[in-house]
């Protein structure tokens, strides 16, 4: 999992850069029915320990943990995935099929409703993607961090998941 975030730093030729910092640390499973009907969820929770993300900058991490996301006291994002939506009619195996994903994500205790924008491909027992999705700090309870005004982050973040999912018996 990766997040995307624009910082402005006064006084530099280009004013927006984009940070990135990632985690590995992922889980969840997902129940899926399909009928003539298409595609159902009957069971999907994911979550993401957001105590380990991490960038290029360890001071940029420490902050974040500590002051923003206060990962110590709320170290777990949860999204539990509710419905797929616009799932094409001539989806097959073996091709990228793109469609969304609806649930609730909740990070710092507060749940919000999120649509996350998928590609996956279904290939025997494995499904692979990525999906996509954007929100707004201030949605989940914290200002974007603003250091002094020396650092500003601008209010939206883009997370991006790389998934691979394998069938059970």
């Amino acid at each position: 999992m990766q997040y995307f975030v624009e910082e402005e730093f006064l006084g530099q030729a280009v004013p927006f850069i984009t940070a990135i910092g990632a985690t590995g640390a992922l889980a969840g499973e997902i129940a899926l029915r399909f009928d003539e009907a298409g595609v159902a969820i009957e069971r999907g929770e994911f979550t993401a320990d957001l105590s380990t993300l991490t960038s290029d900058r360890p001071r940029r991490d420490q902050a974040i943990r500590d002051r923003w996301l206060e990962s110590s006291r709320f170290p777990i994002a949860t999204f539990a995935a509710s419905e797929v939506v616009n799932l094409p009619a001539d989806a097959a195996l073996g091709q990228d099929v793109p469609f969304q994903v609806q649930g609730d994500m909740t990070i710092r205790d507060v749940t919000n409703p999120i649509t996350w924008d998928m590609t996956a491909r279904v290939d025997g027992g494995m499904m692979t993607g990525a999906a996509t999705t954007f929100f707004y700090m201030k949605e989940y309870g914290f200002d974007p961090p603003d250091v002094a005004g020396i650092l500003r982050v601008t209010d939206g973040v883009t997370v991006t998941v790389n998934f691979v999912a394998q069938e059970t018996p």
